[in-house]
């Protein structure tokens, strides 16, 4: 009796449809892509999940920044130095930014209104020799003003 072949088996399909990249569009995130329906994909077409999405984002910052975002002015921070992203998101970043590193003369000067432009109790605890130092400090600053003030008129 010959023995019979059986057909081969029709290797097992896989769960996951693997897209060429062509077909998908970059994201802003490096090794992310979109696919057709807009969904955030890997190279090979799998859908990324929040908690992946948030450890790219989080690695990007780090490189950007140098460490990993903790305040809402570290993100601003990173997307404003980030190169990666366009002129027009990094400059409303940096001006979103801008009053957690750098205040106002405004509120240098002092609040107006008869607040004072420096916390009395700091005054307090100073010695009277760092007292005059201050006195100095701020005549010298009143110079430089004036002087910037006269240039600019």
């Amino acid at each position: 009796m010959a023995s019979q072949r059986l057909p081969k088996a029709a290797p097992p399909e896989s769960r996951t449809v693997r897209r060429p990249k062509s077909t998908l569009r970059a994201a802003d995130i490096p090794g992310v892509y979109k696919n057709r329906a807009g969904v955030l994909v890997d190279e090979m077409g799998v859908a990324l999940s929040f908690r992946e999405l948030r450890e790219l984002d989080t690695k990007r910052m780090v490189e950007t920044i140098g460490s990993a975002p903790t305040t809402p002015a570290d993100i601003l921070k990173a997307v404003a130095f980030d190169p990666r992203k366009s002129d027009s998101e990094r400059v409303d970043a940096a001006t979103k930014a801008a009053p957690y590193f750098s205040p106002r003369m405004s509120s240098i000067q002092g609040g107006g209104a008869g607040t004072p432009p420096v916390d009395v109790r700091v005054l307090e605890s100073m010695t009277t020799k760092e007292l005059l130092q201050y006195e100095q400090l701020l005549e010298k600053a009143a110079q430089i003003l004036a002087k910037a003030q006269e240039a600019a008129s």
